[in-house]
């Protein structure tokens, strides 16, 4: 395998890499649904696929082989200020999906403690 097909292999390792527990997480909840069909499965593995989906787009765009490839390679820019725009735009936009990555977990976690919360024994008063 040559140079450039390690580099591209290796990039795809990574990325798979981080979307296979995502992908996992979002199988349990589907499985979860089937068991127990309620809107807070519902919204569980509704949040689940976001992640998933947020987090695919956010690993395409920041790696290396994606994501710079965004950027206009034929024009050569004129002056510095119009590279460093282009550049400006490239993170503004990995830092928001990256944010929204982040938003989403959030969102995800926060859900599934419900979830459990509401499945834990109520505590009777002894009297």
């Amino acid at each position: 395998m040559g140079g450039e097909q390690a580099y591209y292999l290796g990039e795809l390792v990574k990325v798979a890499c981080a979307l296979v527990p995502i992908a996992l997480v979002l199988f349990a909840m589907i499985f979860m649904r089937r068991h127990e069909r309620t809107s807070q499965t519902l919204w569980l593995q509704s949040l689940a696929a976001l992640w998933l989906i947020l987090a695919g787009t956010s690993r395409l765009v920041l790696s290396a082989v994606v994501g710079i490839s965004l950027l206009q390679k034929q024009n050569i820019y004129h002056s510095a200020e119009e590279a460093q725009h282009s550049m400006d735009f490239y993170f503004s936009v990995s830092s928001m999906l990256h944010f929204a990555e982040l938003s989403a977990f959030f969102l995800f976690a926060v859900a599934l403690l419900i979830y459990f919360h509401d499945r834990l024994p109520k505590k009777t008063p002894s009297t």
